[in-house]
């Protein structure tokens, strides 16, 4: 999996590394993610908290993973796992939202269009 960054300005080198450990380190050496976060926590000496707030100063995206439409890389909120992969047709929020308004307003176009007595039957 290749994992693209946005750093906030602020986060130090420490943090960095810890968001990427988060990010990239294979589960299959724990038995969930509870495992992990406590690994996690130990191996860096920080607590819960810490890490949240750390983990909040970075967006991490998929870049095996784009959208259909915009091709912007699926941003991912956890650990890697296996069924991410096995995303073939992703469509992002965005994309989506859109895509279903625009349906939306083919409906309501069709239904002022047609009439009851508009039927050709």
């Amino acid at each position: 999996m290749t994992i693209f960054y946005l750093k906030q300005n602020n986060i130090t080198e420490f943090e960095f590394t810890v968001c990427k450990d988060y990010f990239e380190t294979s589960l299959d050496q724990f038995i969930d993610r509870l495992a992990h976060i406590k690994y996690l926590c130990n191996y860096y000496q920080i607590d819960i908290d810490k890490l949240t707030e750390i983990v909040q100063k970075v967006r991490a995206f998929d870049a095996n993973i784009c959208c259909s439409y915009c091709k912007i890389a699926k941003q991912i909120y956890e650990q890697s796992y296996i069924y991410q992969h096995q995303v073939f047709n992703f469509i992002c929020d965005d994309c989506h939202k859109f895509i279903y308004s625009a349906n939306q307003r083919n409906m309501q176009n069709c239904s002022q269009d047609l009439k009851d007595d508009d039927c050709p039957f």
